[in-house]
Parts: C-alpha cells; structure tokens; sequence
C-alpha cells in the first residue's frame, strides 16, 4: 500500500468539469465495479471495495485502463479533470447506495517516489473542492477522505 506524507496534500485542482458516461457492471457486499469510455477511446475500469473496521465504513477505489499498457504510457491525453470527475460521480452514487460509508482511503497505485508530489496534491485538493469532507491520516500515515454526512 502507498502512503501519502502528510506534507504533500494540498495543490491545484478544478471540479466542475463534466464527468463521463459510466455503466454500472456489478456489485456484491465488498466490491463494486464500473466501466467508461473517454473522448480519446481509453476504456477504464473502477473496482470499489467497501470494508468495515471498528464501527466505520471505509471504501477504497482501483481503477485502470482495460488496455495492458501501463498507466504512464497511455494516459495524459488531457483527460485528467474528466477522468476525476468521473470517479466522484461514481462516488455519489455510492454514497447513496451505500448510506454507511464514513471514510474514502487513498491508495495510489504507483508508489509515492515515483510519482510526483503535485499529483497528490491535486487529487486531495480536488476531494476537497468536490466533495464534503476532510482529510485526516491514519496510524498508517495513509491519507484518508472522512465524509461530513
């Protein structure tokens, strides 16, 4: 799992870009799945899993291009904004679906010094703008998304 320091969490971000058309593929207890299409022909799929822990509901998204290609060598098409609009809308609906969620981990699949730190700051800063809540870290250091319901 990678962690996000707690000195890397605020940036740059904008929320009002329209998301895309996603379709709803499957859900049991612990997993939802989503798929969608961009302007640009990358399909992507979104794996939400919801567990629980100590009288909390914590959710936790994987998401992927469906290609084989690693993540680096297709993307930044100038997707980005659409692409996280996307994963919030999913989230919404959710939310709505799943009333007892409290928490979002963040789990970013590429390791933290392979990325650069603006990224992070720009996918918190966005949560941030997009949806209600506030960041908080666990005994882990992992950043963490607390809904304000």
């Amino acid at each position: 799992m990678t962690l996000i320091p707690k000195q890397n969490v605020s940036g740059l971000g904008n929320s009002s870009v329209d998301p895309y058309n996603f379709k709803f593929i499957s859900a049991t207890d612990e997993k939802v799945k989503y798929e969608w299409k961009t302007d640009s022909g990358l399909e992507y799929e979104a794996i939400w899993t919801l567990y629980r822990k100590n009288d909390k509901c914590y959710i936790d998204l994987n998401y992927r291009t469906k290609s084989g290609k690693s993540y680096t060598e297709i993307t930044n098409r100038g997707e980005l904004y659409r692409i996280m609009s996307t994963v919030a809308e999913m989230y919404d609906e959710l939310v709505s679906n799943f009333p007892e969620i409290t928490h979002w981990v963040i789990t970013p699949d590429e390791p933290y010094y392979e990325m650069h730190p603006k990224k992070y700051k720009m996918y918190l800063l966005y949560l941030k703008k997009r949806l209600p809540g506030e960041l908080i870290f666990d005994e882990y250091e992992r950043a963490i998304w607390k809904l304000k319901k």
